[in-house]
């Protein structure tokens, strides 16, 4: 698969690939975001300010979400959008 995206400079210093895109908002309007592009992944993360930004409530769950990877464990929410991509 190819995926044109391109490498961006994080604020730690690391050059990482991402994709830019687009986020639905709860009132249906669209928000320019960055995502970080991880192939391997099995879940899409936002940074936890981007949900201010989208307006949205957390999706209720039977069990606290937990995130794990490589850099250890984390908690998170679960909220429901959509994805835009030209």
């Amino acid at each position: 698969m190819r995926v044109k995206g391109r490498w961006h400079l994080f604020d730690d210093g690391v050059l990482r690939p991402v994709v830019d895109s687009f986020v639905q908002t709860a009132v249906g309007t669209w928000q320019a975001a960055m995502l970080l592009l991880d192939a391997g992944a099995d879940r899409t993360v936002f940074e936890a300010r981007l949900l201010t930004v989208l307006h949205t409530r957390a999706v209720p769950t039977d069990e606290a979400p937990e995130l794990g990877g490589v850099g250890g464990k984390a908690s998170c929410i679960f909220a429901r959008t959509r994805l835009g991509f030209v």
